[in-house]
């Protein structure tokens, strides 16, 4: 069990490396999608954006193998079983073998289906090498990388693949930066990502073999080491089908253009989401090492750490909010071959990821306790109602329609969560949770109906940076004092945590 001073050390390590890194990432992230719009038009952007997003959630595919493993390796770490470790990594590598083949085969398919569903001015090849070329990457980090991965994760040191991250990301987007302003094939630009993918495998190696050494893989096979495996892999699917369902369905349905209105907004919330996940993954390995050493202290720290995170999300999504057309329409001068402005979209995609927010605490706790198979159940659920309500309201109400269909969907699974994580699980009312979500949504709500009334005006960058600071400053004022007064004892848990002093 991690002392208070160590404790410490690792938080703060995380934390600093975790967010500095995705923040380097967040603004290159957002400079290579507007240099694509202005060099291959929003239809090559869209698609482009489509693919990437296909993948990622493709890739979510593993995490069930990867949540399994994490949730395995509290335990033992926190009681310094160094055998034990080795053996669930060497179950672990087994199902990531297979689970490799099977995805490669995924792949294949899927290239040759994609370019059909896709309303693209780009043509079928071009498409197919492009999603061939993408899904190699996803192939060698499912092989090599992976069980590496849950490893850190579960040992408090998530700032290591934070740092390896942001070293590729930084080389992928300088490479897309070059071959872009050069006025290459956008197949050139998949294929060098490839290559750089390949030193991520050799950091990788080289770091676990000097910090790990005494890890043994060996090719066998134990069911009950990762017996909640095949309800994270179907949860996972779930997910894919869930997130994936929105971009998917606008370029089907209407256009890859769209599709790329769609990707600017989700990559402003997508990046503060990502942010503010790197900040939770670097500090969440807490919770599931306290949950196994004392579960009377882990009430304490769900509560701190639930209470904290939707206060900061809240704080995040409210100043984005309120900022996202201002940014839209400087981000996007001079692009005239579609329109980018929804005057409520912004508003609906910032509930999104609130609402995503409020349940991942909650969700954290479920998968810990051993309640992976109940959070199965949710999921599935949870997609079914995404697609059936998106398929309907997108005929209708378009973009917004999607949207919407999403947020009714994450309600569904908000409230089985919070349900299961404090009756069954905490053995408690919901009301400890139910304050924390209908507090903060609230407050976003009403902030939000006065700037759909009042909206912020910006003429250039400095303008749009500044207001940018003093809206940020403002909501973090309004949501601290609240929450701050309603969760005094809790709030003062947490900062005493942050000193080092529990």
């Amino acid at each position: 069990m991690l002392g208070s001073g160590e404790m410490k050390k690792k938080l703060m390590f995380n934390s600093i490396i975790s967010i500095f890194s995705q923040i380097i990432i967040i603004i290159l992230g957002i400079i290579i999608p507007r240099i694509f719009i202005a060099s291959y038009g929003s239809d090559v952007n869209g698609l482009l954006g489509t693919i990437g997003q296909i993948y990622t959630y493709v890739a979510l595919l593993e995490s069930g193998i990867c949540a399994a493993t994490q949730n395995a390796l509290y335990e033992p770490i926190a009681k310094n079983d160094n055998d034990n470790i080795s053996e669930i990594l060497s179950i672990s590598n087994s199902y990531y073998h297979r689970v490799t083949i099977l995805y490669s085969l995924a792949i294949l398919a899927l290239a040759f289906i994609v370019p059909l569903l896709l309303k693209t001015n780009v043509d079928y090849w071009t498409v197919f090498v492009i999603f061939i070329l993408e899904g190699l990457a996803s192939s060698l980090n499912f092989w090599f990388i992976e069980k590496w991965r849950a490893l850190l994760a579960a040992d408090g040191k998530q700032y290591v693949e934070s740092l390896i991250n942001c070293i590729v990301k930084i080389l992928t987007y300088s490479i897309k930066l070059l071959l872009s302003f050069l006025g290459w094939s956008i197949i050139f630009l998949s294929f060098f990502a490839l290559l750089i993918s390949f030193l991520r495998l050799v950091i990788y190696y080289v770091y676990t073999k000097k910090v790990y050494p005494w890890v043994k893989i060996q090719y066998l096979e134990n069911k009950k080491k990762l017996e909640d495996r095949n309800a994270y892999v179907i949860s996972d699917i779930a997910w894919t089908i869930f997130s994936s369902t929105d971009m998917f369905l606008l370029s089907a349905v209407f256009s890859t253009a769209l599709a790329s209105v769609y990707s600017v907004y989700n990559m402003i919330y997508s990046n503060l989401a990502s942010l503010m996940n790197v900040f939770y993954s670097s500090v969440s390995y807490i919770l599931g090492q306290v949950f196994f050493a004392d579960k009377e202290r882990y009430v304490r720290f769900h509560d701190g750490y639930e209470t904290v995170f939707i206060m900061l999300m809240s704080i995040a999504m409210s100043s984005c909010a309120v900022l996202t057309i201002p940014f839209v329409q400087l981000y996007i001068k001079g692009v005239a071959d579609i329109n980018y402005v929804y005057k409520y979209l912004p508003f609906m995609m910032g509930e999104v990821q609130l609402l995503s927010w409020d349940r991942y605490v909650s969700g954290n706790l479920v998968c810990i306790a051993g309640y992976a198979k109940q959070s199965m159940k949710y999921s599935l659920i949870e997609a079914a109602l995404n697609v059936v309500l998106s398929l309907i309201l997108s005929l209708k109400f378009g973009i917004y329609g999607v949207v919407f269909a999403t947020i009714c969907s994450l309600l569904y699974k908000l409230t089985m969560l919070t349900i299961l994580a404090n009756q069954v699980i905490l053995k408690r009312k919901c009301i400890y949770t139910i304050r924390r979500i209908f507090i903060n949504n609230i407050i976003y709500i009403l902030i939000c109906i006065y700037f759909i009334f009042h909206p912020i005006q910006v003429n250039d960058m400095f303008s749009f940076f500044l207001t940018a600071f003093l809206s940020l400053f403002c909501m973090s004022l309004i949501f601290m004092v609240i929450n701050v007064a309603i969760e005094r004892k809790t709030v003062k848990f947490i900062f005493n945590i942050v000193l080092g002093r529990k």
